[in-house]
């Protein structure tokens, strides 16, 4: 196919331009094609426009299937062509007429779509009109093939016809000798420098001459089976003159400088696009380092708030050993001891509930503050919000519903931290082991005054003199014994109990703080998730961004492929 390295070139440089237009749409660059970039796109696209004339029957039409490479033009010994044949790539075969004036043929033939060949009729049909019907054709040819007889050459008609063509038309201008493999190869380098020096005079100027055979080249005589030289040569000429067409070539590098200029548009475009997401994200590092350290000071502050749980478990202890006190008294000590003793399992059950109570009522306060907290820090946010372009940020009362959540789950850590704190304190071993001495020294005494009052009534029944009276003396002995060491042992066991209570208050707290500092980093974490829609939203414009970097690479490749290859 002639003209394939250009038409691969074309074909990649409209590619990569279209694909750059393609990105700078994508990244929200407006371009339009205007000035030199329309009529470079315009030139590029343009199929090349190769005529070929001669007289009649001169081989004009088998030279052109020749050098296409299949037969698009019909041959035969009359005249086959009237008017201007246009050929011309399109879907289905078919021939237009434009009335008398010429004719648009179709193919469906890819190498039609970048060069149109234009078959004219034989110049000595027309006579001396030739040049004027024909001048508006052959002004926009790339190629104007003249092609001549070998028998006849010097025929008037043609030379007449040259010679009223402009000189720019000279440039454009080859001649082909058909039919050579008809000629003694002797006379051949005769009839070249006889239409050398012909050309000379008639035109002033030599084009080049090619001495083909058309027959020969598309094998039509059979056992010519060799390569036609001469057609080699044109059909290299050919290629060389598509190939190397500077004004196209001009059009396709002003083309590249403005695909290449685009793109260093786009590349600028992406930069700032880079630039401010990795401003969103400093900002966003900044929030995230601001509620950190809210965190920390928060945990820090926040001793305050155990510092109150401190001062209630301190009211609880000594609530608690009143409440042992009570309990401890010799009427309610002596019941226990006929009913069973309870009294380590309630006082646990009872503390869990009083302490749970307050650690609860201490975590919602400062929940609460931390809310608020979180309120004030947030209204600062949004406010700074308000100088990005680009960044959105979720409103306060979706956050707040989150920290409401957190909230809850904040006090529940801490009802359970709670009961379990109270169960490491160990205070229930300890009192049950004392309320069990107690209970033994407590019930000999008992049966002691208890026997002496047996005796007593004994004594009295069977009227023993004196014996009752010492009974009743021994066994008030025995009571005040009792009473005494009830006495005795409720203080020693409520000090103790006071005493182990207090002495706990910092396993209570130490067991609780771990909880709760979890917990704040918990609540905060959800504060934290306020951010999320920021996260998202730069998540989502640099995932966006990578596809557009890693095609400006590409695209950049490819236009410095095109640029190696344009530069000869």
């Amino acid at each position: 196919m002639l003209g394939k390295n250009f038409v691969s070139t074309r074909s990649r440089l409209l590619e990569i331009h279209a694909n750059i237009k393609n990105l700078a749409k994508q990244t929200l660059i407006s371009y339009e094609e205007q000035g030199d970039v329309a009529t470079s796109l315009e030139i590029i696209q343009r199929p090349f426009l190769f005529s070929v004339c001669g007289e009649i029957n001169a081989g004009k039409s088998s030279l052109i299937n020749a050098l296409h490479g299949r037969a698009v033009c019909r041959v035969s010994d009359l005249p086959q062509t009237s008017v201007p044949h246009l050929h011309l790539a399109g879907p289905v075969r078919k021939e237009i007429p434009h009335g008398d004036q010429w004719c648009e043929c179709h193919w469906p033939d890819e190498g039609l779509h970048h060069l149109h060949w234009l078959d004219l009729p034989g110049i000595d049909a027309f006579g001396k009109h030739a040049d004027v019907r024909w001048r508006s054709w052959l002004e926009a040819s790339d190629v104007i093939l003249v092609v001549f007889a070998y028998r006849n050459p010097w025929s008037a008609a043609t030379w007449d016809f040259l010679a009223k063509l402009p000189e720019t038309f000279h440039r454009n201008m080859v001649f082909v000798v058909q039919s050579c493999d008809q000629a003694e190869d002797a006379d051949l380098p005769v009839l070249l420098n006889h239409i050398r020096d012909l050309a000379q005079k008639r035109i002033g100027h030599q084009p080049p001459v090619f001495l083909v055979s058309a027959r020969r080249a598309l094998g039509v005589n059979h056992t010519m089976r060799a390569a036609d030289p001469g057609m080699e040569e044109l059909k290299s000429w050919l290629q060389q003159k598509v190939d190397l067409c500077p004004e196209r070539w001009r059009a396709m590098e002003s083309l590249r400088r403005a695909a290449l200029a685009l793109l260093y548009q786009i590349d600028d475009k992406v930069d700032g696009l880079n630039r401010a997401v990795l401003r969103d994200v400093g900002f966003l590092e900044e929030l995230e380092r601001e509620i950190e350290a809210l965190l920390q000071h928060t945990v820090h502050q926040q001793a305050m708030g155990l510092g109150a749980i401190a001062d209630e478990y301190g009211k609880q202890a000594g609530m608690m050993s009143r409440t042992l006190h009570t309990r401890l008294g010799l009427i309610r000590s002596v019941v226990r001891m006929i009913t069973g003793e309870h009294t380590a399992q309630k006082l646990e059950i009872l503390m869990q509930k009083r302490l749970t109570d307050a650690v609860k009522s201490a975590t919602d306060r400062n929940a609460e503050m931390l809310i608020r907290q979180c309120e004030s820090h947030w209204s600062t946010i949004i406010a700074r919000v308000e100088q990005w372009p680009g960044v959105v940020i979720m409103p306060w009362t979706t956050t707040e519903i989150r920290l409401q959540t957190a909230r809850k789950q904040l006090i529940e850590r801490m009802e359970h931290a709670a009961m379990r704190s109270v169960g490491q304190l160990r205070v229930r071993g300890l009192l049950i082991d004392a309320l069990r001495q107690r209970n033994a020294g407590l019930s000999m005494w008992m049966t002691l005054m208890l026997l002496s009052l047996i005796v007593a009534g004994i004594a009295g029944g069977l009227y023993l003199p004196w014996i009752p009276m010492i009974a009743l003396c021994i066994a008030g002995f025995f009571s005040m014994g009792l009473t005494i060491l009830a006495m005795r042992t409720a203080k020693d066991m409520v000090d103790e109990y006071r005493e182990r209570l207090l002495r706990g208050a910092d396993q209570f707290l130490s067991s609780l703080r771990g909880d709760y500092e979890e917990g704040l980093t918990c609540f905060f974490r959800e504060y934290a998730q306020g951010l999320h829609g920021i996260r998202e939203s730069l998540s989502h414009r640099e995932s966006a961004l990578e596809p557009y970097s890693q095609r400006w690479n590409d695209l950049f490749l490819e236009i410095k492929a095109i640029e190696q290859e344009m530069t000869f």
